[in-house]
C-alpha cells in the first residue's frame, strides 16, 4: 500500500502538482546531464594528459644512481616488472644564427622508449630537435652546459652539434623545452636515470625499489604541482556544477510544502486507520526520494548518450573517446536523492506536530 500511495502523492493532480513535479524531474535530469557530460569530459582530457607525461617526461617510476652499471644493473632485476632504460638530463643554453634559448637536454641511446616519436632510432652524434623547430635550425647548433673543471668546481663548455633529425610528442611544453643527444656524450657529472614504463602497479614496484635501498619517485610525486592542480581544477569544476542541483533542490523543498497542504488531510485520514507518523514520513521521503532516481538516473542515461556521439558531432574530439564517470554519477544519484528524502520526511515532520488528527479532520 506504501508503493501506492507514494505513486499517488508523486503524481497528484491536486493544486497543479503533477506539473511541479514534471519540470522538477525535467530540470533534475538536464541538471545531472550537465555536470556529467562536463566532468566525464574532463576526466578524459585529463587522463589524456596524465598518460602523456607519463610516456614522455616523468615516466611512472625512476630511480636515480650514480653509475650506468647500477641504473643497468637495476633494470634487468626488475625487468620482469616493467620496461626499463637509461637517460642522464642537464639544463643548457643552444644557439645558433644569433639566436639563444634555455632548453632541457635528456641523452639518450638506442634503448630509450620515452613515448617520442622521432626521424630516427636516436642521435648517433648530432642533435634532435622539436619538429617545429627543425626548419629553422640547419647545419649545427651550439649547446652550452656546465661540466666540472679543474681550478673550479664547474665550467660551462660549449659544443657545436650537427642537426641530425627531430622528434614529436603529444605534449607542446616538452616540445618546445627538450632537445636530445646522444648518451655517450653526456658530461660526466651528471647522475643516470633508470626509468621504468609500462608498469601494472606504480606504488608496489617504488615500494620494492625502497625497500631494497633505492629512490624510487612516482610520476606524480615529479608532476606534484600539475597533479594537484588538474585535481583542483575538477573539484572546482563539480562545486560549480553542483549548484545547478541546489537550485533545483528549493524549488523541491516549496513542492514538498504545497504536497504537504493539499494531502493533510488525507495524511489525518491515514493515521485514523492505522499509520504511525514514521510511516507517513517515510511515505512523504520516498516520495522525494523515487523522483530523483528517476530524473538522475534518466539524466545519467542522457549524459552516456550524448558522450557516445560527441565525437561524432564535434570534430575537436574526433579522436578521443567518452564514458561517464561512474564515480560521479553514483555521488550525484546518491546525493540528490538523500536530499529529496531528507527534504520531503523534515517537511511533513514538521507540519505533522502543529495540529491533532482531528483538528485537520475538522478544518474547513
Amino acid at each position: 500500500m506504501t508503493a501506492l500511495v507514494v505513486w499517488r502523492y508523486l503524481f497528484s493532480k491536486a493544486n497543479r502538482h503533477r506539473g511541479r513535479v514534471v519540470r522538477i524531474m525535467i530540470s533534475l535530469a538536464l541538471s545531472t546531464l550537465i555536470m556529467l557530460t562536463i566532468l566525464s569530459v574532463m576526466d578524459s582530457m585529463q587522463s589524456a594528459r596524465t598518460d602523456a607525461l607519463k610516456r614522455v617526461r616523468s615516466f611512472p617510476v625512476t630511480v636515480t644512481v650514480s653509475s650506468r652499471d647500477e641504473a643497468e644493473s637495476l633494470i634487468s632485476e626488475y625487468g620482469q616488472q616493467a620496461t626499463g632504460f637509461v637517460y642522464r638530463e642537464d639544463l643548457g643554453l643552444m644557439s645558433a644564427a644569433g639566436r639563444a634559448q634555455g632548453v632541457m637536454i635528456r641523452y639518450i641511446d638506442g634503448d630509450y622508449n620515452g613515448g617520442i616519436y622521432a626521424s630516427g632510432a636516436s642521435p648517433e652524434g648530432g642533435v634532435y630537435l622539436p619538429y617545429r623547430y627543425y626548419g629553422g635550425y640547419t647545419g649545427t647548433v651550439s649547446i652550452s652546459t656546465l661540466e666540472e673543471g679543474s681550478a673550479v668546481r664547474l665550467r660551462p663548455v660549449s659544443r657545436d652539434y650537427a642537426v641530425e633529425g627531430w622528434y614529436q610528442s603529444p605534449l607542446s611544453d616538452f616540445d618546445r623545452m627538450y632537445v636530445f643527444l646522444p648518451l655517450s656524450s653526456a658530461p660526466e657529472n651528471l647522475e643516470w636515470t633508470a626509468a621504468f614504463t609500462d608498469v601494472e602497479d606504480e606504488k608496489a614496484l617504488a615500494s620494492s625499489l625502497e625497500e631494497a635501498g633505492h629512490d624510487a619517485v612516482l610520476w606524480s610525486e615529479k608532476e606534484g604541482s600539475v597533479y594537484s592542480a588538474l585535481l583542483l581544477e575538477k573539484a572546482v569544476m563539480a562545486i560549480l556544477l553542483s549548484s545547478l542541483h541546489v537550485i533545483v533542490l528549493v524549488q523541491l523543498v516549496q513542492s514538498a510544502q504545497m504536497l504537504e497542504r493539499t494531502k493533510r488531510r488525507e495524511c489525518a485520514a491515514l493515521c485514523l486507520m492505522g499509520w504511525s507518523g514514521r510511516r507517513l514520513c517515510m511515505t512523504f521521503g520516498l516520495t522525494g526520494l523515487v523522483m530523483s532516481l528517476l530524473s538522475t538516473a534518466a539524466g545519467t542515461v542522457l549524459s552516456a548518450l550524448l558522450l557516445g556521439i560527441l565525437p561524432r558531432i564535434m570534430p575537436v574530439f574526433s579522436r578521443m573517446s567518452f564514458a561517464v564517470d561512474r564515480t560521479w554519477a553514483a555521488s550525484v544519484i546518491l546525493a540528490v536523492s538523500a536530499l529529496s528524502w531528507l527534504i520531503y520526511a523534515l517537511v511533513f515532520a514538521r507540519s505533522a506536530g502543529e495540529d491533532s488528527v482531528m483538528e485537520v479532520l475538522g478544518a474547513q
